[in-house]
C-alpha cells in the first residue's frame, strides 16, 4: 500500500469597502476631484428583492462591499522529473 501526504498553505483575504474607503481610494489615484457633493452609487440589477434599487453607499446604514481571495503557497512543491 502507497500512501501521499500534500500539504498545501492556503491564505483567505478578506477586505470590507465601504463607500467612504472608495472615495478615499479614488482620490489617492487622482482621477476623480472629492467633495461634498460626491457619492458613491451602486445599482442593483433586476431580477431580486431590490430589483433597480440604487444604493448610496456613502449613508450610514449603508451595505458595504466585501472583496475575497484566496491563495496557495506554491514554494514547497517540487517540480516534477522529466
Amino acid at each position: 500500500m502507497r500512501t501521499k501526504t500534500k500539504t498545501e498553505y492556503v491564505q483567505h483575504t478578506r477586505t470590507t469597502l465601504t463607500g467612504k474607503d472608495i472615495l478615499r481610494l479614488l482620490k489617492g489615484s487622482h482621477r476623480v476631484k472629492i467633495n461634498k457633493e460626491t457619492k458613491v452609487l451602486f445599482t442593483i440589477p433586476t431580477g431580486g428583492d431590490y430589483s433597480g434599487m440604487t444604493l448610496d453607499l456613502c449613508e450610514l446604514d449603508a451595505p458595504a462591499i466585501v472583496v475575497t481571495s484566496k491563495s496557495y503557497d506554491l514554494c514547497h512543491v517540487k517540480k516534477e522529473k522529466k
